[in-house]
């Protein structure tokens, strides 16, 4: 339980490039969260990454059909 109910309290630090989601279509990985500078546990992050382009084509296939 928190004892400051509906106020934010930060539990834990970590950093990832945006980018590197972008190299692999599907990420499926756990990151490290910190928290005071010690290892506080892990984050899972799951992403499917599609280029802006291949989007657009779906969408435009859809008007054909």
């Amino acid at each position: 339980m928190d004892d400051e109910v509906g106020k934010d309290e930060k539990i834990g630090d970590g950093e990832q490039k945006l980018s590197a989601f972008t190299a692999i279509k599907e990420w499926d990985e756990w990151f490290e969260v910190e928290h005071k500078g010690r290892k506080a546990g892990k984050i899972h992050l799951r992403s499917h990454w599609e280029p802006e382009n291949a989007a657009h084509e779906d969408h435009d296939e859809m008007k054909e059909l």
